[in-house]
């Protein structure tokens, strides 16, 4: 019998275990290295070894996370609490766990034709991870020229925040007044935290008589922060918590006249709120006012007047003690001296920033203001008035140590200046002499300035010798910022 033969024995293979490595995903090899390694060295059946940043401690990367979602602003704290979530399991898990970064909202919505099922699933699952916590929320919609969107595009969302209404601390819509009608739902005392309340309107025609049936804000305890567009007094919630806010902004622009705020709806807000302590609002139509005394205001700190009209009657009938900056834009009104130096004389108060913009106005004037302001830390100018001589007024800034002479804004930390032309030589001059050459030192008991830390400028038409000697005083403490937009001012928006 012949013998038999016998099979060759299989060897078995390390390229391909016969168990899986569970530390691993079903699709990939314990062996799957990219071919850096050399195979025999890996092993078969070793657990998979973790990438070092999943062995930071939870505590670590909670910091981590926080940090990096407190310093963003805007509709990218959204975007940083999704990403976190879907990096890793653990990064998941403790994004899940940490509620406050889910309680940031930003909707953004255009059209009837677009699809709000992506955005309407965001919101609810922002709104259930951030659990019982206060919401931040703005919602905003975009127009598409001057045809606004169905009212029926913002139903989903308005049904899924209000419920809510009541985590509510701080909201903001950026919307016609009829895509709020579901507000007047809200009942009586369903605002326990609600601290900020903006309801803005671009392009937006219609009356805001919504806000009288918006009883709710009358009954928000914390209410501190209001702002309102695009309709004046006439049109708003008379029954506010007027004497709890801190903070008001009326805005519009030049459109129909019954939207127009006046000099009334000035000071009657000034005597509705005696905790004031920062106001804006934009005047565009000069009604008659008539007052025997100046109307004092002891908590107002921050004034923002952007008008069309004369501010000649508001500095003659207002005082203002404990004012500390104070910004006016002018849309080419002619400047007049004589009611801001009487009301800085009444007033007694100490402004240390001062931004004047669009004005028509001589350096001469810039200069004789700016002797009333010995304690004055931040100057902007935003012109575009050719016969401005700025170099003139940078000259009077200029400190000479040579002589007792005391230069305009001796305390003169920051200055901007847009829109105007001026020559390197009286630029330089100033900044070396506030930054190089300061004066003897305090304890001498002789003149000396505030060192001046940050200038920012219009880099065109700038020579690079220019710019490096400016560079060069940036090692003495100097922040230096070249502005290349010449537009004069722009119009700050709503955060």
């Amino acid at each position: 019998m012949p013998p038999r033969r016998r099979r060759p024995k299989k060897k078995r293979s390390i390229d391909r275990p016969s168990t899986p490595d569970p530390g691993l995903p079903p699709t990939a090899s314990a062996c799957d290295d990219g071919g850096q390694y050399p195979r025999a060295a890996i092993g078969v059946g070793r657990p998979a070894l973790k990438a070092p940043i999943e062995k930071i401690p939870t505590e670590v990367l909670v910091e981590v996370f926080l940090h990096t979602w407190e310093t963003s602003k805007g509709p990218s704290r959204m975007q940083i609490a999704v990403l976190l979530s879907q990096v890793s399991w653990q990064w998941r898990r403790i994004s899940l766990d940490l509620h406050v970064i889910w309680s940031y909202i930003s909707v953004r919505y255009s059209y009837a034709e677009t699809p709000l099922v992506p955005s309407t699933q965001l919101l609810k699952a922002f709104l259930h991870r951030s659990q019982q916590l206060p919401l931040t929320l703005k919602v905003t919609a975009v127009d598409n020229g001057f045809k606004w969107l169905d009212v029926s595009c913002s139903t989903r969302t308005m049904s899924a925040i209000i419920p809510h209404a009541g985590r509510w601390q701080s909201i903001t819509f950026n919307m016609p007044i009829k895509h709020l009608e579901p507000l007047a739902r809200i009942p009586l005392h369903g605002l326990p935290l609600l601290e900020t309340f903006f309801a803005f309107r671009p392009k937006a025609m219609e009356r805001g008589n919504l806000f009288t049936r918006f009883g709710a804000l009358s009954s928000a305890p914390r209410l501190r922060r209001i702002g309102f567009e695009f309709m004046g007094l006439v049109h708003m919630p008379l029954e506010l918590p007027w004497a709890q806010l801190t903070d008001v902004i009326l805005e519009g622009f030049h459109m129909k006249e019954e939207y127009y705020y006046t000099y009334h709806d000035f000071f009657t807000v000034l005597q509705r709120c005696p905790k004031l302590t920062y106001y804006r609002q934009m005047l565009q139509s000069a009604d008659e006012y008539t007052r025997t005394a100046p109307l004092f205001h002891p908590a107002l700190t921050s004034l923002v007047l952007n008008s069309v009209i004369s501010y000649d009657t508001i500095f003659n009938h207002v005082t203002l003690p404990n004012l500390k900056s104070l910004d006016l834009f002018g849309h080419k009104l002619q400047w007049s001296s004589r009611p801001f130096i009487q009301f800085l004389s009444h007033s007694q108060c100490t402004i240390t920033s001062l931004t004047l913009a669009a004005f028509i106005i001589s350096d001469r004037e810039i200069a004789c203001l700016l002797q009333y302001l010995v304690s004055l830390e931040e100057l902007t100018l935003l012109f575009k008035t050719p016969e401005l001589d700025i170099d003139r007024l940078l000259y009077d800034l200029t400190f000479d140590s040579s002589t007792s002479s005391r230069p305009l804004c001796p305390n003169l930390q920051s200055l901007e200046v847009r829109g105007v032309e001026f020559s390197e030589d009286a630029l330089v001059g100033m900044v070396h002499s506030r930054c190089l050459s300061r004066g003897p030192k305090e304890d001498e008991g002789l003149l000396r300035v505030a060192p001046l830390q940050n200038l920012a400028i219009c880099e065109t038409s700038m020579e690079a010798s220019v710019m490096e000697s400016l560079i060069s005083c940036c090692g003495e403490g100097l922040c230096l910022t070249f502005i290349k937009d010449r537009t004069p001012w722009r119009e700050e928006g709503f955060e």
